[in-house]
C-alpha cells in the first residue's frame, strides 16, 4: 500500500484506531502493485482447495463521496488480498453507482477469519462516513467456477451479474446444473441463503465489435431463464481500462443482484 492508499482508509483521523490491526502490511512511499501480484501468486500455489463459499458486501456510497469512495475501497480490495485466507477477491462497480466487495474462500473459518480482519474493519470504520446507509452482507456458496491464474486475471476488466430462475421446485442440487460457456471464459456461480442462482461473467479487454458471449446454465437439459442481467466495471491495481462492447442490463423493479 501507499502512503496515500493508507491514508484513504484512516482519513480524517490522523492515528491508527486500536482495532484496525495492521499486521502483514509493508508501508511505503512507492507504489508496491507488483510486490501483491507476488504475494498472491505464492498463496495460490501453496493452496490447492477449492472454493466453496464467498461473502458479497454491497456498498452506496454518498452523494458526491463517489471518489473518496471509490479510492478507499481500492485500499480496502489490496487488504483482502493480503489475506492468507482469503483465496479470491474482485471489486465491481455497477451502472447505477452503487460497488460490490467479492470475496471468495475455501472454508467457513477462512470467512470468519476474513470477517474480523484488517479489510473488514477498515470498511466499519469509514462506513458513517463515506456511505449511504449500512453496506449489506450476502453470504454465497460457490456452485461453480472457471478462473484464470493470478496472472491471468490481470486481463479482466469488466463484467456482466446474470441471475437466473430455477423454476418453481427447490433449488437445484449443484451436481445438476450444467454451465455452457465459451473456451476462454471466466465464470462464478454462487448461490445465496434464499436459493438465488447467480453466474458473474468476467470479461477481458478486446477491441471486437462483437459483444462477449454470456454464459447458459442448464438443468436436467433444460435452460434456465435469465431473469436479469447487470454490467459491471472491475476496478483495482492493474485492472485495464474495457474496450468491451456492452451488453443491455435488463430492467427490473428492483437491483439484479441477489438479495
Amino acid at each position: 500500500l501507499t502512503r496515500r492508499q493508507l491514508s484513504a482508509i484512516l482519513r480524517p483521523r490522523v492515528h491508527l484506531p486500536r482495532f484496525l490491526p495492521m499486521g502483514g502490511l509493508v508501508v511505503c512511499e512507492g507504489d508496491e502493485g507488483g510486490h501483491d501480484v507476488i504475494v498472491m501468486d505464492e498463496r495460490v500455489q501453496e493452496r490447492h482447495e477449492p472454493m466453496t463459499i464467498g461473502l458479497l458486501v454491497r456498498i452506496r456510497p454518498k452523494a458526491g463521496r463517489e471518489d473518496d469512495v471509490e479510492e478507499f475501497l481500492d485500499a480496502v480490495l489490496r487488504l483482502s488480498t493480503r489475506e492468507r485466507h482469503t483465496e479470491t477477491s474482485l471489486l465491481m462497480r455497477f451502472g447505477d453507482g452503487a460497488y460490490a466487495l467479492l470475496d471468495l474462500f475455501t472454508d467457513e473459518p477462512s470467512r470468519r477469519e476474513h470477517l474480523s480482519g484488517s479489510a473488514r474493519q477498515a470498511v466499519a470504520y469509514r462506513t458513517r462516513d463515506l456511505f449511504d446507509g449500512e453496506p449489506t452482507d450476502l453470504l454465497l456458496d460457490v456452485v461453480g467456477h472457471e478462473l484464470p491464474t493470478v496472472a491471468g486475471r490481470a486481463r479482466l476488466a469488466a463484467g456482466t451479474w446474470l441471475t437466473f430462475d430455477q423454476g418453481a421446485h427447490a433449488p437445484a442440487a449443484d451436481d445438476e446444473l450444467c454451465f455452457s460457456t465459451s473456451g476462454d471464459a471466466a465464470w462464478l456461480a454462487v448461490r445465496t441463503a434464499g436459493g438465488t442462482l447467480a453466474v458473474i461473467d468476467l470479461a477481458p479487454t478486446h477491441d471486437g465489435p462483437e459483444p462477449t458471449a454470456l454464459p447458459e446454465v442448464s438443468r436436467h437439459g433444460r435452460e434456465l431463464r435469465l431473469l436479469s442481467s447487470e454490467r459491471f466495471r472491475l476496478l483495482g491495481p492493474d485492472v485495464p481500462e474495457p474496450t468491451i462492447t456492452p451488453l443491455p442490463s435488463t430492467s427490473l423493479p428492483t437491483t439484479s443482484l441477489p438479495v
